[in-house]
């Protein structure tokens, strides 16, 4: 696989997300992941660390957050009201 070009599918309910999803991330770009301690944000995590981004990672709780750190964020953060 090239990781210049990335796509991916997910499940999601009708019309929220596209089905496809395709990204051109350099390295050294910023990633922000909202979200970041579901399932496709620790996919999106886990392909910025691959392509060389640098990660940040948005979680609702210290515990989320703390549990984030193993997949290689640079850094993580509390969303709104944490």
């Amino acid at each position: 696989m090239r990781f210049e070009q990335v796509g991916f599918r997910c499940q999601s309910p009708a019309g929220t997300l596209p089905e496809e999803i395709t990204l051109t991330l350099q390295p050294g770009e910023t990633l922000l992941v909202l979200g970041a301690a579901g399932g496709i944000g620790i996919a999106a995590i886990e392909i910025g660390v691959a392509l060389g981004a640098r990660v940040i990672a948005c979680a609702s709780s210290d515990e989320k957050l703390e549990r984030l750190k193993a997949f290689g964020c640079d850094e993580v953060v509390a969303g709104i009201g944490q």
